[in-house]
């Protein structure tokens, strides 16, 4: 837990020249993903997915971006045989996404984000390194987020394209909703009606 707090802080003090004119950063606590990829006939037609501390850093001008997440997993049907090679889920370490929010570039509209976005995520691991796994999304999203000056919070996206599994290629549709966001929502509707989970 001292590594995972010392990563997010050394993270976040390289960004702090980031604040001036010319960029913009985009973050998130992490997100939770439902999805479905086509065509169906099986071991991954539906997804799950979750990530921690999804941060990018998007230079205003042009609005082209590039986002990291130090850890990212995703959950498929029973019979896809890398995740049940063993009892731990595999996370991947490596997941970088580039981006171009175009929406932004031709309309000053901050709270809405829409664009092409290209995704890797690689170095699973479980027991082992899973060195021939990797997931390669390539399509289009769109979202919406918090605006605070040249920071902005992701709270909800949705994105549609081509996958590569391992692989095996699919197409894909999904959606991303922010940790904190679903956490919230989860206490507002405790406070309303305490009794709505039992």
């Amino acid at each position: 837990m001292r590594k995972f707090l010392l990563f997010t802080i050394i993270i976040f003090a390289l960004t702090l020249p980031v604040y001036s004119q010319n960029y913009r950063v985009n973050l998130n606590v992490g997100n939770v993903g439902l999805g479905s990829n086509f065509p169906l006939y099986g071991s991954t037609d539906f997804e799950g997915s979750v990530s921690l501390i999804n941060f990018a850093v998007e230079e205003k001008s042009t609005n082209i971006g590039l986002e990291i997440s130090p850890i990212k997993t995703f959950i498929w049907g029973y019979d896809y045989e890398y995740d049940y090679e063993s009892e731990s889920l595999p996370f991947s370490l490596l997941n970088l996404s580039f981006y171009w929010n175009f929406f932004n570039h031709f309309f000053l509209i901050n709270n809405i984000y829409l664009g092409p976005f290209a995704s890797v995520s690689y170095l699973f691991v479980n027991e082992s390194i899973l060195w021939d796994r990797y997931v390669f999304s390539a399509g289009l999203q769109m979202g919406l987020r918090c605006t605070f000056g040249n920071v902005s919070y992701n709270i909800i996206s949705f994105e549609t394209g081509y996958r590569l599994i391992s692989g095996r290629s699919k197409y894909f549709v999904g959606v991303n909703i922010d940790l904190a966001v679903l956490f919230l929502t989860a206490l507002y509707v405790q406070a309303i009606d305490p009794y709505y989970y039992h």
